[in-house]
């Protein structure tokens, strides 16, 4: 399978031109990262009418709009009055561009049934590189043969026997999405259309995995997104989730990602990691005024909207998910209501300014 991998690579390398393309200038990019957060906030507050709008609107400035915003956009004409079934199919259309089975994704939600009624499970989708799309397959695969067998034979994802070999493999990896990255660069095609939303989530995992050993791109990841060929939400929360990345508790740490990057422990680059989700409740820490002119700052750099406003977002579509309404990169810890008073007290010594969701009924997008 490894040298399968290594021959795709170079392949892919030698397939690629060399010439850089865009899904937009920075002028559009922003102008359609701006619609999308208001169309979003108007989700929130129910105006579904206004958010299928600004959605439609933000869709006309760029090709290829991304993945999280055409569901958004599905789900606001779904709850909204008399749904357009000319949009949806519009919508539906676009997302099977990026390799997405649309019976499968929503068959799952009732209020959705009704308009997927064409649609087959069979139906799987397309991509624009079939051929890098597997390429991305075969190594997610290696990235977890090997961790899952020392799992499942040593009781630990990271067996210190088997480091060296996981090591490998993940470099081995590194370089094949750095290529697959190029290609995207070179074709002007996002990675979601490129290879399909699901392949770049497999990326995402490959890219956090190198992150302990000190390997990582986020200059090439910060390209990609400013050329409209990433979607910049999904990097900036991935970024602050890899702060400190390492492996074995420490025993190896090879990253410099905190010290490269500026990655602060509480807020992280972008500040998304503010948002903290205990089983249904959901906290959302305040900023001091200087972390808050940094976090801003390189917001600014990414197209990125307002921090508050865009972990709100993020709590509405925790509590929404099973409704079909998402944003990327959630994650939840698991707590007992003992925990979740533990965890609230000590935010008081620590940062007594914050908001709190206390589950779906509990939401409200203006809450200060």
């Amino acid at each position: 399978m490894l040298k399968k991998i290594l021959l795709s690579f170079v392949l892919l390398i030698l397939a690629a031109p060399c010439i850089h393309a865009e899904n937009g200038d920075s002028t559009t990019l922003r102008q359609y990262y701006a619609l999308v957060h208001s169309a979003s906030v108007a989700v929130c507050k129910g105006d579904y009418h206004k958010a299928s709008g600004l959605f439609d609107s933000a869709f006309t400035m760029i090709s290829y709009p991304f993945h999280t915003d055409i569901n958004n956009a599905i789900y606001a004409t779904i709850y909204g009055e008399n749904p357009d079934t000319a949009a949806l199919r519009r919508y539906f259309d676009m997302l099977q561009k990026k390799g997405v089975n649309i019976y499968e994704k929503y068959h799952r939600y009732e209020n959705y049934r009704p308009y997927i009624v064409s649609y087959q499970a069979e139906d799987s989708g397309t991509v624009t590189d079939k051929a890098a799309q597997h390429t991305i397959q075969d190594a997610i695969s290696n990235d977890q043969e090997l961790r899952l067998f020392s799992k499942n034979y040593y009781d630990e994802y990271y067996h210190n026997s088997l480091l060296p070999a996981i090591d490998k493999i993940d470099s081995v990896n590194f370089w094949v999405v750095d290529s697959i990255l190029h290609l995207s660069i070179t074709s002007g095609i996002p990675i979601e259309n490129l290879i399909g939303i699901n392949a770049f989530w497999d990326v995402d995992i490959i890219l956090g995995h190198n992150g302990g050993w000190g390997r990582y791109n986020k200059l090439l990841c910060d390209s990609m997104v400013r050329l409209g060929l990433m979607d910049a939400r999904v990097m900036a929360h991935f970024y602050d989730d890899n702060c400190g990345a390492f492996y074995k508790d420490h025993r190896i740490k090879r990253s410099n990602w905190k010290e490269d990057y500026q990655c602060d422990e509480f807020y992280g680059i972008y500040g998304t990691l503010i948002l903290y989700v205990w089983g249904d409740v959901q906290f959302i820490l305040f900023l001091n005024e200087n972390e808050k002119e940094v976090v801003d700052r390189n917001r600014e750099h990414l197209y990125l909207q307002n921090i508050y406003e865009e972990c709100k977002i993020r709590a509405f579509a925790f509590y929404h998910r099973q409704e079909g309404f998402s944003y990327p990169m959630i994650k939840m810890f698991p707590g007992t209501l003992e925990e979740i008073k533990e965890f609230e007290s000590h935010i008081l010594e620590w940062r007594p300014h914050y908001i709190k969701y206390n589950g779906y009924e509990d939401y409200e997008l203006d809450r200060q």
